[in-house]
């Protein structure tokens, strides 16, 4: 595919790099999954030991967030009047703007990505966004299509793909979306579980006195 070696035309670039922001915050928040959820057993274990009941709304609420967030970018370029932000209103634009050869890649990776979005959609419609009254009450939860983390990888590759072939067009760049910029955040998190539950393990030991966190500033927050 040739590339035009400029920039994105204006009639795009607001439409394509609000899109941008979504998919980097869609990023942001699979990173943070990982790196609570998807490291190791010792890991789930120490959030379970800190506080399981908040770690299990953590996770389920960003497990099902993630999924809604790649269902958005998968809608139709307009429902009825509305227009909605999604990689289909990005395809509609580059046809109006005449580009045949991007517009027939596009559509390609757009197909893809909605084929890989399917089981998120289902999730969406029966159990995330409805309670449908047939799936809870006569279990048919128990028949939705699992979700993996692989699933959700495959759907972010493709992802990256259709948004690189507009950059890549255009710009003959290619920007990298799965950059860990949440990192420092979940680490840190982890590391200062890690003290308070070293910091109980010494209190126990009586190697602490036993007010010392009263005498702390950190006490009345």
């Amino acid at each position: 595919m040739k590339k035009e070696n400029k920039s994105i035309p204006k009639k795009l670039e607001g439409v394509f790099e609000e899109v941008r922001s979504q998919i980097i915050l869609l990023h942001g928040w699979w990173d943070i999954y990982r790196q609570l959820f998807g490291t190791s057993r010792e890991r789930i274990d120490l959030l379970n030991e800190s506080a399981s009941t908040f770690f299990r709304i953590v996770q389920d609420t960003l497990w099902d967030g993630i999924q809604l967030m790649i269902i958005k970018l998968s809608e139709p370029a307009q429902t009825r009047r509305k227009k909605n932000l999604s990689l289909a209103l990005i395809c509609k634009i580059v046809k109006e703007l005449g580009q045949k050869e991007l517009y027939s890649s596009l559509i390609k990776s757009l197909s893809l990505f909605i084929k890989k979005s399917e089981a998120f959609k289902k999730h969406r419609n029966k159990r995330i966004v409805h309670f449908d009254l047939d799936t809870f009450i006569n279990e048919r939860i128990k028949h939705l299509p699992g979700i993996s983390r692989k699933m959700i990888e495959d759907a972010l590759v493709e992802l990256r793909f259709f948004m690189n072939l507009v950059d890549g067009f255009y710009k003959g760049t290619e920007m990298v979306y799965d950059f860990s910029f949440t990192r420092d955040d979940s680490e840190m998190l982890i590391h200062i579980l890690k003290e308070g539950l070293r910091y109980k393990e010494l209190l126990r030991e009586r190697k602490i006195d036993f007010m010392d966190l009263q005498k702390s500033k950190y006490y009345k927050v």
